[in-house]
């Protein structure tokens, strides 16, 4: 009997060193996935895999958000120039970390032609309008979406995300995720959608 007894109780210690041993593995190979998911993955990534150039333009939304002055405003008032709308939060990291970026593109490039529109999704305005002015963002004009209506309008798949829209007021391609817009790589995309507009 105390044989029987014994041996249950090795098999019982045997049994829960095998298990921690399981779940020290999988604890590991969760975070080695959670990192590869994670922000510095998306850094080492190529970001251009995300891109997405549409085979046919899509029509926008008339879903309205609110523009620098607080009264109502929708994507079909920049028909005319080529447009790079990117929609952004200031509690999202990737979002921020671009955010330089976006304000020196509007910087180099911005002008009757070429506009960035970048869309706030924070819950309270004051919280973007005080994340540009830290960040001396000025060359970012402030626009917010108060409901989110225009985020799911656009079928956004999370934040940031960037949307190219031709002249004729169009979404011809988007793009999830941080984007280094400095490269010439990126500068390219803003040409590639003056030009689709001209190919149709």
């Amino acid at each position: 009997m105390r044989e029987h007894i014994a041996f249950r109780g090795l098999a019982g210690l045997l049994l829960a060193a095998i298990l921690a041993v399981y779940a020290i593995v999988a604890s590991r190979d969760n975070g080695v996935r959670g990192a590869a998911s994670g922000i510095g993955a998306v850094a080492a990534e190529d970001p251009y895999q995300r891109l997405d150039w549409h085979d046919t333009s899509i029509a926008l939304p008339a879903q309205s958000f609110t523009g620098p002055d607080g009264a109502p405003l929708t994507l079909a008032a920049f028909k005319g120039r080529t447009v790079l709308l990117n929609l952004w939060a200031s509690w999202c990291a990737p979002c921020v970390a671009e955010m330089p970026a976006l304000a020196r593109l509007q910087k180099d490039l911005g002008g009757p032609g070429f506009t960035v529109i970048t869309v706030s999704l924070d819950l309270k305005p004051e919280d973007a309008r005080a994340f540009l002015a830290a960040n001396h963002l000025e060359a970012l004009a402030f626009h917010f979406d108060p409901t989110g209506r225009l985020y799911d309008a656009l079928k956004a798949p999370g934040l940031p995300v960037s949307i190219f829209i031709d002249k004729e007021g169009r979404e011809v391609g988007r793009i999830a995720g941080e984007v280094p817009w400095d490269e010439p790589k990126a500068r390219a995309l803003i040409r590639r959608t003056e030009g689709d507009a001209q190919a149709r």
